[in-house]
């Protein structure tokens, strides 16, 4: 496991009331996830995402759990709330390298087919070397590789609840 004390207070500032930007968030793990450094020049389908970008995409999925957080979620515990700020953060880290032009429905769009687990499949052993509690990668890792799994393959695989425990 690395020490890296910088890295170890910030995650454990995301434990307690920490609202890091995405700007902070990349600058704090790009060296350790250098794929995050091309989160800003990965393009998104408009149909989809108008907002242009996965890092600008990322950004606004955070500040949408920390307004969560600050609310509804409020109530859970610490741990969880690390696993919820860096999901938000490293949900489409895959889209990085799966990103590409193709036809779909019949028009040219922005795809990132199987970022789910190319995303995860990157993070497993990186975030492993992190000073984390493992129930916190664990996580992580089950929420970056099936954000996009859909309810019925979801259902066909194990009880809808259980994709929900680790968040």
């Amino acid at each position: 496991m690395k020490t890296n004390s910088k890295l170890d207070n910030w995650f454990s500032s995301l434990s307690t009331d920490a609202c890091p930007s995405i700007d902070l968030c990349i600058e704090m793990l790009e060296p350790d996830l250098p794929w995050l450094g091309d989160l800003e020049k990965t393009p998104q389908d408009p149909q989809w995402h108008g907002e242009g970008n996965v890092k600008i995409h990322c950004g606004m999925v955070l500040k949408e759990m920390y307004a969560l957080l600050q609310s509804d979620a409020k109530h859970l515990p610490p741990w969880k709330r690390q696993v919820l700020i860096l999901s938000a953060i490293l949900h489409d880290i895959g889209k990085t390298v799966t990103t590409k032009k193709s036809m779909a429905r019949g028009k040219m769009r922005w795809v990132s087919p199987r970022h789910e687990e190319v995303g995860r499949s990157y993070l497993a052993f990186k975030i492993m070397a992190w000073n984390l509690e493992f129930r916190v990668i664990h996580a992580v890792l089950n929420i970056v590789g099936e954000h996009h799994m859909s309810a019925t393959r979801q259902e066909n695989v194990a009880p809808r609840g259980h994709f929900f425990q680790g968040a």
